[in-house]
C-alpha cells in the first residue's frame, strides 16, 4: 500500500494562470492525498474546483470529502464556493483546521462564499460544510492518520502530517511557513524537526529566492535553500518545493529547480528535490 499526492494546483498568494505559467501551473494550493482506503484534500485554493470536477466526471461528486485547511488566507479558501459537492443534497463536506485557526477559517470561508462576494450563502448550499477542530493528538480522516504540524505565518497557520496507519508511510505538507522565524523560537525548530522526522516526503513553502527574503521578513514564507536545509536536517528523503510566487514564470521555476538541486547535492543527508507541477502525482 502507498500514498499518492495529487497536485491539483501549486501556486501561492494569488492565482496567476497564463502562457508564462502554463507548465508549472497558475492556480492556488490544493493537494489530494489518496490511498486504497479513501482520499482527503489539503487546502481549498482555486485548485479545489478542478478536483471537484474530476470527482464529478468519475461519478464520485456525492461522496464525503474531508478538507484540511492550513489557514484563513484567501488563496487557500477561494476554491471552496466552487466545489460541486456542496450542491449535492445528502453529501458531506467537512473542513478541518488546527484549533488556533479554526474560527478564522470558518469566518473567512463564510465571508468568501456569501454575498456580496458570492451569490449564495455558504450555509444555504445543499451540503453546507461543517467546520471541525483537528484534535491535538490527531485524528483518522478518510482512513489516514492526520495531525497538525507547527507553522509560522501571519494570522496563524498549521501544516499537516498525513500517515498511512497500515504502513507508517507519511507525507508532511507545509505550504506557508517562515523558517527564518523558527530560528528565534526557543525549541521551535526542534519541535518542527520532530514533527517532520520519519516522513517520506516534505511539501514545503519555497515562495522566495534568497535575495528576496530580506525584503519580506515577517511575511510568512521561506526560500528553496531553507526548505532544503530543513529536509536534510530532518532526514526526509524527498522534498517538493511548493507555493510558487505568482511572479515566478516557468523559466524562473526551471532555474529554481536547478539551483535547489545543486544546494541539495552539497547538503549532508541531501534530499531528492523537485518543484511541484500542477496535474502531477507523487507516490510515497
Amino acid at each position: 500500500m502507498s500514498l499518492t499526492l495529487r497536485f491539483w494546483r501549486v501556486r501561492g498568494s494569488v492565482a496567476a494562470p497564463g502562457a508564462a505559467t502554463a507548465r508549472y501551473g497558475g492556480n492556488t494550493s490544493c493537494v489530494e492525498v489518496a490511498h486504497a482506503g479513501g482520499a482527503l484534500v489539503l487546502d481549498a485554493g482555486t485548485g479545489l474546483r478542478p478536483f471537484g470536477e474530476a470527482r464529478r466526471a468519475a461519478g464520485e461528486l456525492a461522496g464525503p470529502i474531508d478538507v484540511l485547511v492550513t489557514h484563513a488566507h484567501a488563496d487557500h479558501l477561494l476554491g471552496l464556493p466552487f466545489l460541486g459537492t456542496l450542491d449535492v443534497a445528502g453529501a458531506a463536506v467537512t473542513v478541518h483546521a488546527a484549533p488556533h485557526v479554526l474560527e478564522a477559517v470558518r469566518a473567512a470561508s463564510h465571508s468568501l462564499a456569501s454575498p456580496p462576494l458570492f451569490p449564495v450563502p455558504l450555509a444555504q448550499r445543499a451540503a453546507a460544510p461543517t467546520f471541525v477542530a483537528l484534535p491535538a493528538e490527531g485524528a483518522t480522516l478518510s482512513g489516514l492518520r492526520v495531525r497538525a504540524v507547527p507553522a509560522l505565518h501571519p494570522g496563524g497557520a498549521a501544516g499537516f502530517r498525513v500517515e498511512d496507519p497500515a504502513t507508517g508511510r507519511a507525507a508532511v505538507y507545509l505550504p506557508d511557513n517562515e523558517l527564518a522565524a523558527f530560528e528565534g523560537e526557543c525549541g521551535g525548530r526542534r519541535e518542527l524537526l520532530e514533527a517532520i522526522a520519519g516522513a517520506e516526503v516534505l511539501v514545503h513553502d519555497a515562495t522566495y529566492l534568497p535575495a528576496e527574503l530580506p525584503h519580506h521578513r515577517g511575511w510568512g514564507h521561506s526560500t528553496y535553500a531553507e526548505a532544503v536545509r530543513l529536509a536534510a536536517d530532518a532526514g526526509v528523503p524527498r522534498l517538493v518545493l511548493f507555493h510558487h510566487h505568482p511572479e515566478r514564470d516557468d523559466a524562473a521555476l526551471d532555474r529554481v529547480a536547478a539551483v535547489a538541486q545543486g544546494v541539495a547535492r552539497a547538503a549532508r543527508g541531501a534530499p531528492e528535490v523537485t518543484v511541484a507541477v500542477e496535474g502531477t502525482a507523487l507516490t510515497v
